[in-house]
């Protein structure tokens, strides 16, 4: 638009920014209610983030474990392992299968796509686990719903006076028990140790004599460790039941076992060898500083849990055992906690970023002092005190504008700055071009308009 030979420039829409700023201006209490709103929820966000040192980022996966006693790996592979992934194919979702036959076990990993429900994937898997056609005896289980990053938890258990077998027999019948009723726990699982055994040392000379064979005393054995239920009488109108007491429970109870009568006369396993406590061949030995043989507790969290919640659970469930059901000569003691390295990583991003607002903050400082040392004021516009700053060194100023018509909110925004210059410095020249071949000088703002107006048209 042109009026008396000189351009008018347009002003364009607010941007919405400046319609923010507008509106938090003109309603100053509900700018400020929203604001304590929104530092409040950012707070009780805080506290409640979620925070590993070990994101959990393995799919879903189950794993099937089938146990085959005794037997080689080759057996292992083509009468459990085959059979179990023949099984499971088909299953929904399913995207890769592996598995691994060893002496004696057999282990199928199946891995589910990303996004699939871990408790569906394992409900397909449970569905298919009785059709699955194995040797006798073989009952293949499912492993406890927890992610390859899942131990979160490791101690020792520790006695004066105590064997490795007794503080075994704490850890099977009173620590697992303890542990795996803490909400997040998926597993627990220990190492070291004895297993305690009640053993028949047989004499092989006095079975022989007595017309016996290792399979006799074993039948035996079985046969006689049970009890049996009556049913029940009715005597004075009270009910009676009536049950045989048979199970055995000491080893005086296992040497008064019959294993036959000869010539009217029991024999008995006592005639035949000895009773006594021993403990299982040993596949493995763990231990602890100084300790050569010892016992350890695993604990393995759920996956989807946060480990810090899980981790509080556990730390106040070990103060509770040591405290009050444990003997006074038995002690656990955590020798890994992942709490303590969630509390580390956490303070290294809290240093980082009160590090990068120091950083931040004295590099704002330092603007400040520039602003203050050659403008004067602290607190001016950037722009405004970054124009002042290259007046008191740049003397006289070249301005250089492409004459565009899209460029006209720019040009106006520098008609002002040119006004200043020239009443700061009476030689200040502002020079216009369409390209880099023209120059139009200007001496006076109003010069300057008409020079743009021209060049416009």
């Amino acid at each position: 638009m042109t009026s008396h030979g000189s351009e008018e420039i347009e002003t364009s829409t607010p941007s919405a920014i400046h319609r923010i700023v507008r509106l938090a201006l003109a309603q100053p209490l509900l700018t400020a209610i929203l604001s304590v709103a929104l530092v409040g929820a950012g707070i009780w966000s805080f506290l409640r983030l979620p925070v590993d040192a070990y994101p959990d980022l393995s799919p879903p996966q189950v794993e099937i474990i089938s146990q085959w006693p005794g037997h080689a790996a080759e057996e292992v592979e083509r009468l459990i392992t085959v059979p179990t992934e023949a099984g499971m194919n088909g299953t929904p979702d399913l995207k890769v299968m592996r598995s691994v036959s060893l002496y004696g076990l057999s282990d199928v990993v199946l891995t589910f796509d990303d996004g699939t429900d871990n408790y569906f994937a394992r409900q397909q898997v449970f569905e298919r686990l009785p059709d699955l056609e194995l040797p006798s005896g073989v009952s293949p289980g499912v492993v406890p719903l927890s992610s390859p990053s899942g131990l979160v938890y490791r101690y020792v258990i520790q006695s004066p006076d105590r064997s490795p077998m007794e503080l075994k027999n704490i850890q099977d019948w009173v620590l697992e028990k303890q542990y795996r009723s803490v909400p997040g726990v998926a597993d627990m699982s220990s190492l070291g140790g004895t297993t305690m055994q009640y053993q028949v040392l047989l004499d092989p000379t006095r079975l022989a004599g007595a017309g016996l064979s290792v399979a006799d005393v074993g039948t035996a054995l079985e046969a006689n460790n049970g009890n049996a239920g009556g049913g029940f009488y009715s005597e004075g109108g009270q009910f009676y039941y009536v049950r045989g007491l048979g199970r055995l429970q000491t080893t005086d109870d296992i040497g008064n076992v019959v294993l036959a009568v000869r010539n009217g006369t029991p024999v008995i396993v006592r005639d035949v060898g000895e009773v006594a406590i021993g403990s299982a061949p040993r596949l493995g030995q763990f231990g602890f500083n100084e300790q050569d043989d010892a016992v350890e507790g695993v604990i393995v969290m759920r996956t989807g849990e946060q480990a810090q919640t899980v981790l509080k659970q556990v730390e106040a469930k070990t103060a509770e055992l040591n405290k009050s059901v444990l003997p006074k000569d038995v002690k656990i003691v955590p020798f890994y906690d992942r709490s303590e390295l969630i509390r580390l990583t956490t303070r290294t991003v809290e240093g980082n970023l009160l590090l990068a607002g120091v950083t931040g903050s004295g590099k704002s400082i330092l603007m400040d002092l520039i602003q203050y040392v050659l403008v004067g004021d602290p607190r001016a516009d950037d722009t405004l005190a970054l124009r002042r700053v290259l007046q008191s060194v740049y003397r006289p100023t070249t301005i250089v504008v492409p004459v565009v018509p899209e460029h006209r909110e720019a040009i106006a925004r520098l008609l002002p700055w040119v006004a200043e210059m020239r009443g700061a410095d009476g030689r200040a020249a502002a020079y216009v071009c369409r390209d880099f071949t023209c120059r139009l000088p200007a001496t006076s703002p109003e010069q300057l308009t008409e020079q743009l107006s021209s060049q416009s048209s």
